[in-house]
């Protein structure tokens, strides 16, 4: 019976073993790729932030002078990245100013 079941055993194990592998290969494929897309998303943040500060002023002085209407339509021409950051941006530093009033 040992005799007759190593073979199958071998082979049972030899599968096994390459199911594990296969496995391997694929969680080191999605760490890399997880660091890939971490460090794409700091790069992107960061020349976003870039973005945003080099615009700032120029945006800040046009916005002024514009209608509600107008700045509505101004503010359309800008990336949806760039409008969500400014959107983020706009709220943290109302909230920033809210909380010092209260404090």
């Amino acid at each position: 019976m040992n005799v007759a079941s190593s073979p199958l055993q071998a082979r049972t194990f030899g599968k096994a073993l390459a199911r594990w592998q296969s496995v391997e290969v694929l969680a080191a494929d999605l760490g890399n790729d997880c660091m890939f897309l971490e460090s794409l998303r700091h790069d992107l943040a960061r020349n976003l932030e870039s973005d945003l500060l080099e615009i700032q002023p120029n945006l800040s002085s046009v916005l002024k002078r514009l209608s509600s209407q107008e700045s509505i339509e101004t503010v359309l021409e800008l990336p949806i990245e760039l409008r969500l950051a400014l959107t983020d941006a706009i709220t943290q530093s109302i909230r920033q100013e809210l909380l010092s009033k209260v404090a």
